[in-house]
């Protein structure tokens, strides 16, 4: 084999890993949906015979009917790769194979079924989970899907039921108890019941898993200590501390991951906190304990010096943006480049009598209320409420972690600026930056963000950053992949929605270095389902 044909192979080879589990269970389902259909159509046209041989005669097709159903609840288990799943569904299809040959000997049954068992048998390793059955959550869709099956299989039931003798006589009871007529029904009703049981253990008797809860402040305690052991902080590092996520620790408990889960993927924000040594650990940790919950792992805002490691343990990665870095000993407001930028600073200081300070935590109550005063005006002007997941908050016992730039005009407070900062000076980075509309004039937020700036290099810090532009610097030409065309088909047209290159423009007039930034989740199709979620999450309610 040549070394393309085994390129070939290989990719052929994933990309069955990455479809079977969603391809498998629809056959599986609809496997089972026809299943029931067929039990809902006697072979015969019946007969009268005691209830005991009338029960041993039926005793296959009822058999059938609970094979059916449990390939429908089944597909569920291999939708999450599931190994019991896959281990009771190929049970199942045994089952079907041997009860319609022996007992019905359907062709398009047996031949239903033996497809199946071949799908089974040729995608066994892309289910390895060993997750329990019992914490399959239930599924609306899935619900309905499979009450429209038993529907269809009662209408069918029902067309045979009227050319029987006795139907216009029959009661509705008799539909399922009289000898030849119930022939038909009894299937169907043991179908309802049984999904009815299936719902009600699902729903309710053995709830999925509990609703996470905020960290405390032990938590909080042995995060720091991690955060200070670090040799490569960052300052997205401090977002684990806002109490909206919680926390994953690696298996020797140095280094751990701020996660929060959704729809079954729980995602973590960045890299892991701690030192880079023990990063790959906590990943293939983190990634393993959400397989086992049937979760979908995955990270957002992941650093390029996490590629290797995400690829190693299989995750698919694309690019979302680029975050903005100052190299803050070489920064300097001199030279052309930075004209603009240094004209509208001091054009605002000297007509506009704009002062700055900058406050150190912790922050006095009094502070707190005049900045809460800005931050509610500007929530209120821009219709929108506070952020969380990839986002800090304004809330007092996090800013309190965060020194807090203020800019005064008139002597009115006019906007404010908090930076998350590392504890051994190598990073600062903006997080929340508001105004108040009724004080602020135009350029304010340039010069808030100029002094932070200046701030933080006199304080001795080495770079700054300006957090992401989302979707910018993704590849453009006629070799890149789907998802960067989409990216950047977004990013050009979908300003009227989100000012994706207008973030960009007021980044690019510090003249940064643009450092990429990933997500990656195991399986290609699953990264646009994964950025939904983080959108859900930081537009979201957080952990109580």
């Amino acid at each position: 084999m040549t070394q393309q044909d085994a390129l070939q192979s290989s990719k052929w080879r994933s990309r069955l890993f990455e479809q079977a589990p969603r391809s498998l269970a629809f056959a599986t389902f609809v496997c089972g949906a026809f299943a029931l259909i067929s039990a809902a159509i006697p072979s015969g046209t019946g007969g009268e015979a005691a209830p005991l041989a009338r029960l041993i005669a039926e005793a296959p097709v009822l058999g059938l009917t609970v094979g059916s159903l449990a390939l429908m609840t089944l597909s569920l288990g291999l939708l999450r790769r599931i190994r019991m799943a896959w281990v009771l569904s190929l049970a199942a299809a045994l089952h079907g194979v041997v009860a319609t040959a022996a007992f019905r000997l359907r062709p398009l049954d047996l031949a239903m079924y033996l497809v199946l068992i071949a799908l089974l048998v040729a995608t066994r390793t892309s289910f390895y989970r060993r997750s329990s059955l019992y914490r399959l959550a239930f599924n609306r869709t899935w619900f309905l899907a499979s009450l429209l099956s038993v529907a269809i299989a009662g209408f069918f039931s029902l067309l045979w039921i009227s050319h029987q003798q006795g139907f216009i006589e029959a009661r509705f009871i008799d539909l399922v108890i009289d000898p030849v007529l119930g022939a038909a029904g009894r299937p169907i009703a043991l179908a309802l019941v049984l999904l009815g049981a299936v719902a009600l253990i699902m729903g309710a008797a053995l709830p999925y898993r509990p609703q996470p809860t905020a960290p405390g402040d032990a938590d909080f305690d042995r995060l720091n200590g991690i955060v200070v052991s670090s040799d490569s902080p960052r300052p997205d590092n401090l977002l684990a501390f806002v109490g909206d996520k919680r926390l994953f620790y690696g298996p020797d408990g140095h280094a751990a991951m701020a996660y929060a889960e959704t729809g079954g993927v729980r995602i973590a924000m960045g890299p892991p906190i701690g030192p880079k040594a023990a990063w790959r650990s906590a990943l293939d940790a983190f990634r393993k304990d959400a397989e086992d919950s049937a979760l979908r792992p995955a990270v957002y805002s992941a650093t390029p010096d996490l590629l290797p490691d995400l690829i190693d343990l299989g995750f698919r990665v694309e690019k979302i943006g680029e975050n903005a870095i100052l190299d803050l000993p070489s920064f300097s407001l001199s030279g052309r480049k930075r004209e603009v930028i240094r004209r509208a600073w001091r054009k605002l200081a000297e007509r506009s009598g704009a002062t700055f300070q900058l406050a150190e935590p912790a922050h006095s109550d009094a502070l707190l209320a005049r900045l809460t005063q800005v931050s509610d005006a500007w929530l209120i002007a821009n219709g929108t409420r506070e952020k969380s997941f990839s986002l800090g908050v304004f809330e007092g016992k996090f800013l309190n972690r965060c020194p807090i730039g203020i800019v005064e005009i008139g002597g009115r407070t006019a906007a404010f600026g908090s930076l998350l900062t590392t504890h051994d000076k190598s990073w600062a980075g903006i997080d929340l930056m508001r105004f108040d509309p009724a004080v602020a004039v135009t350029n304010t937020m340039d010069f808030l963000l100029v002094e932070l700036i200046l701030w933080a290099k006199a304080e001795g810090f080495q770079r700054f950053d300006l957090a992401m532009a989302p979707l910018s610097g993704l590849v453009q030409d006629e070799m890149a992949p789907l998802y960067a065309r989409i990216g950047q088909f977004i990013f050009e047209r979908g300003e009227r929605f989100y000012n994706f290159q207008g973030i960009r423009r007021f980044k690019e007039k510090f003249d940064p270095v643009w450092e990429p930034r990933y997500i990656a989740a195991p399986g290609y199709w699953s990264l646009p389902i994964v950025l939904a979620h983080v959108a859900r999450l930081t537009n979201g309610d957080r952990l109580k």
